[in-house]
């Protein structure tokens, strides 16, 4: 078994965890954060939840797949170590960003759906 080999199982491993065990706790927790930002439209916030879910799975499965495909060849068990590590740590700092761009956007986006200077009316 070469060392690229190795790498690629390694690194498969650690985004298995990274993808699935994250996902399901961002649509777990999230929804309650989406609940409240969207005035408790549960029908919304369940559709926003899960679009946002299978977006996210398909965007970090890509990556995970092309990244392998550009990696270079591995020499050594520094390099391995290396190697594995940075496309983990770049693939993470992806994550963070693209989350909290999510967050932003939703909240761009519910400040935009509700007026803000709607009286509701009392019968």
């Amino acid at each position: 078994m070469t060392f690229n080999t190795i790498g690629y199982i390694a690194f498969a491993i650690i985004m298995y965890f990274v993808i699935f065990h994250l996902g399901k706790t961002f649509h777990r927790h999230g929804r309650l954060y989406m609940i409240d930002l969207f005035k408790k439209d549960t029908h919304l916030v369940d559709s926003i939840n899960n679009l946002l879910l299978l977006g996210y799975y398909l965007l970090n499965l890509g990556y995970a797949s092309v990244s392998i495909i550009y990696w270079p060849e591995i020499r050594s068990t520094s390099d391995l170590i290396e190697c594995t590590a940075s496309n983990a740590g770049r693939m993470i700092l992806m994550l963070g960003f693209i989350h909290y761009f999510n967050m932003f956007g939703l909240l761009i986006y519910s400040h935009f759906r509700t007026p803000k200077n709607s009286k509701s009316i009392h019968v």
